[in-house]
């Protein structure tokens, strides 16, 4: 299930999508007789990827989600401070702080921030194990202590798949304890569903915005190109996450 998951969520963007229709309707206009079929599928494959790769329309897309839970621009008296896993690079010829993608860079530059803020707080690393030689967990750790923070406060937990896992395991460690939640801003819905449904005691913390302009310029509906199509297929993701999560009742 977490594989075909995975499947689903890496094909439900608009490129693939669009894609998988030219291919259909180039099939049925040079193979079969249903050519305006064929023709309108070429059509829509076409203008998919094109209207998702418009900055301007992207930017409003991924808002939506960036949008719904505001920073936190000075947060005091929290126990616990979960930074939700990301991504790395596997290679331990690098600093713990060059391996994290720049999602998991942003995520934990938030949340050793918010540290310093308590510094009595504990900092959980969240992140699963795979077939690296460190847990994506055990590499956030490492960034934290080279940003700082003191390995006594310090949490790793790498038995975790997805995001509610995460969940699930802070709310073990933090029972009804405040816990400022770490994540980028267009994941943060979902996280926090998850998180109100399981009763955690949690505090929007987002960062990592792809859309961080309190207006969109009006050049940007002008403009075409691989960031627009970025954006959009994330938040079409997203979206897709916030329907599985929803289906199975985790929030």
């Amino acid at each position: 299930m977490f594989w075909l998951k995975k499947l689903i969520g890496g094909l439900a963007a608009p490129l693939p999508v669009g894609m998988l229709l030219v291919a259909i309707g180039g099939y049925l206009v040079w193979k079969t007789q249903r050519q305006k079929l064929g023709r309108i599928l070429l059509a829509i494959g076409i203008g998919i990827p094109l209207l998702a790769s418009n900055r301007g329309f992207s930017e409003i897309l991924i808002s939506q989600l960036e949008n719904q839970y505001p920073p936190q621009h000075a947060t005091t008296d929290i126990r616990y401070i979960a930074i939700l896993g990301g991504g790395h690079a596997d290679n331990t010829n690098l600093p713990w702080t060059t391996q994290l993608y720049e999602s998991s860079q942003a995520r934990l530059v938030e949340g050793v921030r918010l540290q310093r803020q308590n510094p009595r707080s504990v900092l959980i690393c969240l992140g699963p194990q795979g077939d690296r030689s460190h847990s994506h967990a055990e590499v956030l750790a490492g960034a934290a202590r080279e940003l700082g923070v003191h390995p006594m406060n310090i949490e790793i937990e790498s038995e975790v798949r997805d995001t509610f896992d995460e969940i699930q395991t802070i709310k073990r460690l933090a029972g009804n304890d405040s816990v400022a939640l770490v994540t980028s801003a267009w994941h943060m819905p979902r996280a926090m569903g998850i998180a109100q449904k399981t009763g955690l005691n949690a505090i929007a913390a987002p960062t990592d915005y792809l859309s961080p302009l309190e207006h969109t310029p009006a050049i940007y509906w002008l403009q075409f190109g691989a960031e627009g199509l970025g954006q959009s297929s994330r938040a079409c993701r997203e979206a897709l996450g916030l329907i599985w999560t929803k289906l199975r009742g985790q929030r």
